[in-house]
C-alpha cells in the first residue's frame, strides 16, 4: 500500500501525516459507468486508483483521465467546491478510499499542501511533481495535451457515457437530423461510432466534422433525458480546443517518430 502512495498526490505529505492517511484507507471497487464523485455532492472520500481508469464528464476538467496512482476528489474536498466534474469509471476500478473528514483533518496541519493545491488549481491542473500517476501514460489536460490520440478517444467514450450512453443507432439517427441544419457536420453510422470508440481505427483522431457531429448528437440525447443543460455552442467550444490540442500533439509525436527513424 505504501508503494501506491509514493506515486500519488500523497507523496507530498510528511511521513507521520501519510501514516494517518494510510491507516484510514479502505479498499473500494467501482464498476464501469459508476461515478467515483458526483457534481453537486460533497465526496465522502478521496479515492486513490490502484487499478483501472476513470474519466471526467466535462472535458475541460483539470485532469480528464485518471489512472493508477491518481487521486480522485482531492480538488472537491480541499476547496469545498461542489461544482467539480463527475468522475466515472471507464473500466472496473480498484482503489483505496480515504475518508474526507480524515483527509481534511490532515490537510489543516499541512498549510504547504493547501498552498500547493490552491496554486495548481489556479493554473488549471493538479499534479504532484514530476507527475501524479505511476502509469507511463501521459494525462490529457487543458494545459499539456495527450501524448497520443488514445486519451482523446477516452474522452469521447467518457462523454458518451456521461450523456446517458445512447445506442450507436440512436446517435446515427440524431446526426442525420442535425445535418439537415448544418452541412458542415459529418453523418454518423453505428459502424463508424463503434470503430472509433473501440479503438479499432488504431485510435486515430477522427475529422473535426465527425467529432462535432458526435458531440452534438450525444448532447441532444442527454438534453432529451435531462442529463445535461449546457448549450451546443459551449460544448463545441470546449471540444474544439481539445481537438486542436490533440491534433497538435499527434503531429508532434509523428514528427518525433519520423526523426527517430531517420536518425537510426
Amino acid at each position: 500500500m505504501e508503494q501506491i502512495f509514493e506515486g500519488s498526490f500523497f507523496a507530498t505529505f510528511p511521513g507521520r501525516e501519510r501514516e494517518v492517511i494510510l491507516s484510514s484507507a479502505r479498499k473500494c471497487e467501482f464498476q464501469p459507468r459508476e461515478p467515483l464523485t458526483c457534481t453537486g455532492r460533497f465526496p465522502e472520500a478521496v479515492i486513490v486508483i490502484v487499478h483501472g481508469w476513470a474519466a471526467a464528464d466535462v472535458p475541460i476538467a483539470r485532469m480528464a483521465t485518471y489512472g493508477p496512482g491518481d487521486c480522485v476528489g482531492v480538488e472537491a474536498v480541499a476547496t469545498q467546491n461542489l461544482s467539480m466534474s463527475t468522475i466515472y469509471a471507464l473500466t472496473t476500478v480498484h482503489g483505496l478510499s480515504i475518508d474526507s473528514a480524515k483527509f481534511l483533518e490532515v490537510l489543516e496541519r499541512l498549510p504547504q499542501v493547501r498552498e500547493l493545491i490552491a496554486l495548481q488549481l489556479e493554473h488549471g491542473y493538479l499534479t504532484t511533481p514530476p507527475r501524479t500517476s505511476t502509469s507511463s501514460r501521459t494525462h490529457f489536460s487543458s494545459t499539456t495535451g495527450p501524448a497520443d490520440s488514445t486519451q482523446f478517444i477516452d474522452l469521447l467514450k467518457a462523454y458518451h457515457l456521461a450523456c446517458g450512453q445512447p445506442s450507436y443507432r440512436t446517435l446515427a439517427q440524431l446526426s442525420y437530423r442535425q445535418r439537415h441544419g448544418n452541412l458542415h457536420l459529418a453523418p454518423l453510422s453505428p459502424t463508424t461510432v463503434s470503430n472509433v470508440l473501440s479503438g479499432r481505427r488504431r485510435n486515430k483522431i477522427p475529422r473535426w466534422e465527425w467529432v462535432a457531429s458526435f458531440v452534438i448528437s450525444c448532447l441532444t440525447y442527454a438534453q432529451q433525458c435531462a442529463l445535461k443543460t449546457s448549450s451546443e455552442s459551449e460544448e463545441l467550444q470546449q471540444w474544439r480546443s481539445l481537438y486542436a490540442t490533440a491534433r497538435k500533439e499527434q503531429s508532434t509525436v509523428r514528427r518525433d517518430s519520423q526523426l527517430g527513424s531517420s536518425s537510426s
